[in-house]
């Protein structure tokens, strides 16, 4: 299982980035043929306050494609 992960607009630190890894890799416990798991990570701007971070998944596994998009205060509760 390939994982990959993205900020947007914004450099996350590493123990953001093993934590998300960490969890991403439990996926395998729901299904075994997850060939590729990408991870969005974002912040919800409203006049340059931010709001909200939130994060996108999608997972592709043969002949499908899976996303979720969660908002929260922070990004470990959204993941």
């Amino acid at each position: 299982m390939n994982v990959t992960i993205q900020n947007v607009h914004f450099d996350a630190d590493q123990k953001l980035i093993d934590h998300v890894n960490k969890k991403a890799q439990r996926l395998n416990n729901f299904h075994d043929r997850i060939l590729k798991v990408e991870v969005f990570l974002k912040l919800d701007n409203v006049v340059h306050q931010i709001k909200d971070k939130i994060v996108e998944i999608k997972v592709d596994v043969p002949r499908h494609q899976f996303f979720v998009k969660q908002c929260s205060k922070s990004f470990e509760e959204s993941f």
